[in-house]
């Protein structure tokens, strides 16, 4: 035996990493949500992802926890356009969890085309469509042939038949009745057949109804049709009504019921119809109302006649009015005006029209406004502007002539000396500038009376000489000088410098006093000849 201290042992300690590119893609009708796991994630136990509908904290809910390695989510069952915010952090397998990554937005598609061609793959493959998809004259044909077979089962099996036939040359009518019920090991079975036919050589008419109910250990249906069909030489037209309910043991069912109208005519055939079904596949209910036709219309009774407050003309919908709580429109066209409900002429609210004219009571433009005229009677805020006209302003405060100052510099060294003191303009203007140094000064204070000395005074403005002179100055005297010039467009940072040199043999001071200097456009047009 042996003992030892006591020694705690710790898990895996620190936050995990990040996901990395995490992102958010359109589905029909759901969000595709992908992401990738950086080095030294090796570890993880699963991916939790959150969703809120505002990127933030407050309102935050759990989407699912995604197991590792799967990287990728899809959230479905929402409608067209919707949107949420996502994000995602790692949890490893001691627990231990990583920081949230920032929210990402995502949105359900609303690409029309890619929607209406999804929305029609599953319509396809409905028992719904199916009835409505088919060819009547045909499906009529097969009807009589199953009612045939049925009565001439019955005959052969001493079923409840009757018959009622009248004959004159080429001209028969007949009415056929049938009832069968059979019970066997494997099923139990009930029939009925209602059958009138008339016809001539060139002629038939026919009405044939097929009722049977069937129940076996594994499944029950019930079926219902009536076929009407009328054929003239190669042109045919037919009617059928058909409802059929269905459930297995395996959990499969439908209750579908048709109305289906259609004509041969010249050996082509066109079709109206209406499907109802109510489905379960795989554990899924889908229920379809489904409308085959031309020309689909909803008629209201009007005192005056009806109209047509909705319809369908080939794959145009025409709706008269309308009012619709949210929309998401791709394009649209306006044929006379769009306007707010609250919208007062000069008060309230907003109005476009076709002719392009607008009103708005408040507009938050981030682009670029291109306009040709217009009045403006309150406050613009703006950073820079360009006007090429002429402009008109009672009282205009701001950066119109722009001003600057020169630092004054004082020299009361003996020997000599230079006084240099400058200022920048920014320039960068789209016009040509004057610079103007309207009155430069220098001061000399000698302690002698009849003390002279000779200085030299420049300017320089853009780093070319304007003014270069050289003065006598008498013990105590002043002395202003000035100069401009233009500089182009364009011209940034432009250096306006005045410079003094002397040289002073006696005691006293030389002063390059503070200097205004003035930018302003060139060539103002206010001047003239």
């Amino acid at each position: 035996w042996a003992t030892s201290l006591e020694t705690q042992l710790n898990g895996k300690e620190g936050k995990p990493p990040l996901p990395v590119g995490f992102k958010a893609d359109p589905l029909v009708f759901g969000i595709q949500l992908s992401w990738n796991f950086p080095d030294g994630a090796e570890d993880t136990l699963k991916t939790e992802i959150q969703y809120n509908d505002k990127n933030a904290e407050d309102g935050a809910m759990l989407l699912s926890d995604i197991p590792y390695p799967q990287r990728s989510y899809q959230q479905m069952g929402l409608s067209a356009g919707q949107s949420f915010f996502y994000r995602a952090r790692l949890v490893d397998k001691s627990g231990n969890q990583g920081d949230w990554i920032d929210w990402v937005l995502g949105e359900s598609s609303t690409d029309v085309d890619w929607i209406a061609d999804e929305v029609k793959k599953e319509i396809e493959q409905s028992e719904a469509f199916k009835e409505i998809d088919k060819n009547l004259t045909d499906a009529n044909a097969k009807l009589q042939d199953a009612a045939e077979a049925a009565i001439q089962n019955a005959l052969a099996n001493d079923a409840d038949v009757r018959r009622w036939m009248a004959q004159n040359g080429d001209r028969k009518a007949e009415i056929t009745e049938t009832r069968q019920v059979v019970a066997t090991e494997s099923e139990a079975r009930a029939a009925a057949v209602d059958k009138l036919n008339s016809k001539t050589d060139k002629t038939e008419a026919d009405l044939t109804t097929l009722r049977e109910t069937v129940a076996t250990d594994i499944e029950a249906i019930s079926t219902q049709v009536t076929g009407l069909t009328s054929t003239v030489g190669e042109n045919t037209a037919a009617i059928q009504v058909r409802g059929q309910t269905i459930f297995n043991q395996d959990g499969t069912g439908s209750a579908v019921y048709s109305i289906g109208t259609g004509v041969t005519y010249n050996g082509h055939y066109h079709a109206a119809g209406l499907s109802v079904g109510a489905e379960v596949k795989g554990g899924v209910v889908s229920t379809k109302i489904l409308a085959s036709a031309d020309q689909f219309a909803v008629l209201n009774p009007a005192t005056n006649g009806y109209t047509l407050p909705f319809f369908i003309q080939g794959s145009q919908t025409f709706i008269v009015s309308a009012l619709i709580q949210d929309a998401s429109i791709t394009n649209a066209k306006i044929g006379s005006y769009i306007q707010s409900n609250n919208y007062v002429a000069g008060k309230a609210g907003w109005r476009i029209d076709k002719n392009g004219n607008a009103e708005f009571s408040g507009v938050t433009v981030r682009g670029t406004i291109y306009a040709s005229g217009g009045e403006f009677t309150g406050t613009i805020n703006g950073n820079d502007g360009y006007f090429k006209g002429t402009i008109y302003a009672e009282k205009i405060v701001g950066d119109v002539t722009a001003a600057g100052t020169i630092p004054s510099k004082v020299n009361n060294a003996g020997g000599s000396f230079e006084l240099s003191s400058q200022i920048i303009y920014s320039g960068g203007m789209n016009y040509p500038v004057y610079l103007s140094v309207p009155s430069a000064q220098v001061i000399t204070s000698l302690r002698i009376a009849t003390a002279v000395m000779g200085i030299r005074c420049r300017i320089l403005i853009n780093g070319v000489t304007k003014f270069d002179v050289t003065k006598t100055m008498v013990a105590s005297n002043a002395w202003s000088f000035a100069a401009g010039a233009i500089i182009n467009p364009g011209v940034e940072n432009a250096v306006v410098k005045v410079i003094i040199n002397g040289s002073m043999n006696v005691n006293g001071t030389v002063t390059l006093a503070d200097t205004s200097v003035f930018a302003f456009k060139a060539n103002a047009t206010q001047f003239h000849a």
